[in-house]
């Protein structure tokens, strides 16, 4: 919720998007319908006229768009389970850094970690990791 409102939501619906596609690649009835699938992905999201472009470097945007869009003369990559993979890192680690840093300086995310902490036997079983470190998540990266 919070992403979305932070005008975040291209990041939250491309991230569902490529990664249960990937998910399921196998699983789609024909090639027809997994490239479908995942040509709407890239449509929506990937160029830079996209309504709901993610925020890619180059180098990866240029990687899918050759697969999705061959340059005159190149013959089109292979669509392949991983097409999306680096830009659904990017996009992921974007959102933690970005979003969830200024998720925890909100009060809903105050109200969600005394929630945590007043039902903390509810949620983790006697033994395992402190309640402190389940409600004070710190970034890895300290960007």
């Amino acid at each position: 919720r919070h992403l979305a409102q932070e005008y975040n939501v291209e990041n939250i619906l491309f991230y569902r998007a490529a990664t249960e596609w990937r998910d399921f690649f196998h699983e789609f009835p024909t090639a027809q319908a997994r490239e479908a699938v995942a040509r709407n992905i890239f449509v929506n999201f990937v160029p830079e006229s996209a309504k709901m472009q993610v925020n890619l470097n180059n180098a990866q945007r240029e990687r899918i768009c050759a697969v999705f869009e061959p340059k005159q003369g190149v013959p089109a990559k292979e669509l392949r389970s991983d097409v999306f993979d680096e830009a659904i890192d990017e996009i992921f680690n974007l959102m933690k850094r970005d979003g969830f840093r200024r998720f925890k300086l909100t009060r809903e995310y105050e109200q969600l970690a005394a929630e945590i902490r007043d039902n903390a036997d509810l949620l983790v079983p006697r033994g395992t990791a402190p309640v402190e470190e389940l409600v004070d998540i710190e970034d890895e990266d300290h960007c």
